[in-house]
């Protein structure tokens, strides 16, 4: 896996461009997902609560997170994302930093982490590291949620993201000095969304990545 500066350049040069496939900028799809993130994280009553979106790219989940009702931050290490989501999304907060050593200067009620490079690997002690990093900036009883996508195999073609295995997500939670509250999956369509993947993996022949959603609580 790179290092946070090879990252940030590799951002820097992608976001100059067209943003296109390089993040979601469908806010509706942003919405209904984080909405039952939220659920699962039992914030229904959001008045007065912030939420802190890791590796925000252009902002669109961290607008998510406002519209929901939040104070809503946004953390990115490249500077041209953060600029363009400024621009993009002016009712939010977003900070430009190193995501392995996040210094936003407060605490928040809700982190979500959905496919920040960082879990991009199969060295769980590292991922772990720098999650606990963020277990430090939640408030007591506030939620950290870790997502990333998977075929479940525990491998991967080169070029590929990786592929944790459920062994792995459970091991990794077993090293995050929070709560471990459960596995998560979102299917937008419900039963329709499960059975397009089972079908497409069966047409392509291997496995289709899904996100899984692992639920952290801080107690202390």
């Amino acid at each position: 896996m790179r290092n946070a500066e090879e990252l940030r350049r590799m951002y820097n040069e992608r976001f100059s461009g067209p943003s296109g496939h390089w993040t979601s900028e469908d806010i509706v799809k942003c919405r209904k997902m984080l909405r039952r993130v939220i659920r699962w994280s039992c914030m229904s009553n959001k008045k007065g609560l912030s939420a802190l979106d890791v590796g925000c790219a252009l902002g669109y989940y961290t607008k998510a997170f406002y519209l929901e009702g939040f104070e809503a931050y946004g953390l990115d290490y490249s500077e041209v994302a953060i600029e363009k989501a400024k621009v993009l999304h002016p009712e939010c907060h977003f900070i430009h930093g190193d995501g392995f050593n996040p210094q936003p200067g407060r605490s928040f009620d809700l982190i979500f982490c959905r496919g920040f490079s960082g879990s991009n690997t199969h060295d769980l002690g590292f991922v772990a590291t720098w999650t606990n990093k963020y277990i430090g900036l939640l408030k007591t009883g506030g939620r950290f949620v870790f997502s990333f996508s998977t075929d479940y195999s525990g491998k991967e073609a080169e070029n590929e993201t990786v592929n944790w295995s459920v062994k792995e997500m459970l091991d990794y939670a077993g090293k995050v000095g929070a709560e471990f509250c459960g596995i998560r999956y979102y299917y937008r369509l419900g039963p329709i969304s499960w059975l397009v993947t089972k079908v497409m993996g069966f047409i392509k022949r291997r496995k289709a990545k899904r996100y899984f959603y692992l639920i952290f609580r801080k107690n202390k």
